[in-house]
């Protein structure tokens, strides 16, 4: 499993809109995207929790701004960046489709593009297959959020997420027990 930030040309399938959703019997999470490009069908890619190990770190940092760096203020100002992030959701007119159960992908490689505020997550399967995902910097906040309950939903360790991705949650996370028995 590899995470590579690199330059790639355009010929990936790109999601549009998607969803994440934990799958206990695969003990991993499934995004379920629908293409851009109508004609084509929904597709999903499994998320292991090995390969979210090193994505999350990469999503933390493409929204860690120079104006968040160095300030005593930071965790308050992402608190704040997180919130908004929250707020601009908007719930779909209509669900994504299911995909067929020959679109399932197991990326092997991730491959992460910057673009300005923007990240571009190309997920390669072991037949070479690409399928992108563009996620601006509001969009990486969402996910990251969606990601973090997905995780509390499987009972995974919610390590790899600092205090901010969940702002009404801060407070209790920041906070280790100190309780001794």
């Amino acid at each position: 499993m590899r995470i590579n930030v690199v330059n790639m040309p355009e010929t990936a399938l790109k999601i549009g809109r998607f969803t994440t959703e934990f799958r206990p019997v695969e003990d991993r999470l499934c995004l379920i995207g629908e293409p851009r490009d109508k004609a084509r069908s929904t597709t999903a890619i499994w998320l292991t929790q090995r390969l979210l190990k090193q994505l999350i770190p990469e999503l933390i940092k493409a929204v860690d701004a120079p104006q968040y760096r160095g300030s005593e203020h930071a965790n308050a100002l992402h608190s704040f960046a997180q919130s908004a992030a929250q707020d601009a959701v908007h719930p779909p007119e209509t669900p994504i489709a299911r995909p067929n159960s020959n679109a399932y992908v197991l990326p092997e490689t991730v491959n992460i593009s910057h673009h300005g505020n923007a990240l571009e997550l190309r997920f390669v399967d072991h037949q070479h297959n690409l399928i992108a995902l563009p996620l601006p910097s509001v969009m990486i906040r969402q996910w990251l959020c969606v990601l973090l309950r997905c995780y509390q939903i499987a009972l995974w360790p919610t390590t790899p997420f600092p205090p901010w991705v969940d702002p009404a949650d801060a407070s209790t996370r920041a906070k280790p027990s100190l309780a001794i028995h």
